[in-house]
């Protein structure tokens, strides 16, 4: 029986998957397939898929979308064609430390958990290393805070099989966003594993920073969560994961798209008829100062001080 099933998108990423495939090749762990779905590439990649999987020792398994239909649904057909109770997710260009499946499946059964999730570094094209990670004492392993407080990215978890009941919706850079909080509800238990076992490529990304879409994805997530929304008893958190997403991350990246400003305030209106006293939401005071600043410029609609603000951090990158 097959324990993790390790899931990759591609779209004309072959030249880029050498640290992917290496990585896979090195884990600790072996009892796993890997099943790569190439997403309608326009150039050799498939090709080169199949070629290496016919010398390749992986249990690899490469499928292949009949038309471009973005990694959302390029997952999907992967987990609708998974042995593994367990499923695991890479980005073509990103690779795992050769422990990270070994830690994340050691750490689930040893908890009794249903979802581990671990940290990553960012490495640049100048080779530069940013460490990022969220001690686990901060979340003290609370469903709660591991709702609010959770990473963007499926590439970072470990999830069972047996409760991944959503679909992954197609929203262009937004689908892990709108799934992730989603995937936390069904957990009974969440385990949080402080080592950085991930590796995530930093492309140059001058162009998303002025990018429209960016704006409307954050935006359809966030519905998306709303309206799959099921567990009872949680709406403090519903609203919070709004703060994040719409008021903080949607607005932020519309600013610095230029995004008209009627269209900006118009959002916080109608988040506002949600969530009435949402600066009243509990988890806002764990928030860095420099958020809670951003988000008292929402509140009273200080527009001009909400575009200093984009302005003054617009090397961030957005959420």
């Amino acid at each position: 029986m097959i324990e993790i099933s390790v899931i990759i998108p591609c779209f004309n990423s072959f030249s880029l998957m050498k640290n992917c495939l290496q990585s896979l090749e090195n884990q600790t762990f072996k009892n796993f397939e890997v099943i790569i779905v190439d997403d309608c590439s326009t150039d050799n990649t498939y090709e080169m898929l199949i070629r290496y999987m016919e010398l390749s020792m992986l249990n690899l398994k490469v499928l292949r979308q009949i038309k471009n239909l973005g990694p959302g649904a390029a997952r999907n057909l992967a987990i609708e064609n998974a042995q593994g109770s367990y499923l695991a997710f890479c980005d073509s260009d990103d690779w795992y430390e050769d422990d990270y499946l070994e830690k994340m499946y050691n750490s689930c059964k040893m908890n009794e958990a249903d979802i581990a999730i671990c940290n990553y570094k960012k490495v640049f094209q100048n080779n530069f290393v940013e460490v990022n990670y969220i001690k686990e004492n901060k979340l003290k392993n609370n469903k709660r805070n591991i709702i609010t407080n959770s990473k963007t990215s499926l590439c970072l978890i470990l999830i069972k099989r047996s409760i991944f009941t959503f679909k992954i919706p197609e929203i262009y850079n937004g689908e892990d966003m709108a799934i992730i909080p989603l995937l936390m509800t069904k957990a009974n238990k969440i385990v949080c594993i402080e080592d950085c076992l991930y590796n995530y490529r930093i492309h140059n990304s001058l162009s998303l920073k002025n990018d429209k879409s960016i704006f409307f994805s954050i935006k359809k997530a966030y519905k998306y969560i709303c309206d799959n929304w099921e567990i009872d008893g949680y709406d403090e958190e519903l609203s919070f994961l709004g703060v994040k997403f719409i008021l903080y991350g949607a607005l932020l990246n519309g600013i610095r798209a230029n995004i008209e400003k009627n269209i900006i305030l118009n959002d916080i209106k109608l988040f506002e008829i949600q969530f009435p006293k949402w600066y009243k939401n509990t988890h806002i005071k764990n928030m860095q100062f420099r958020y809670r600043m951003f988000l008292f410029f929402v509140r009273f609609k200080l527009f001009f001080l909400m575009q200093l603000y984009v302005k003054i951090h617009s090397q961030q990158s957005h959420y």
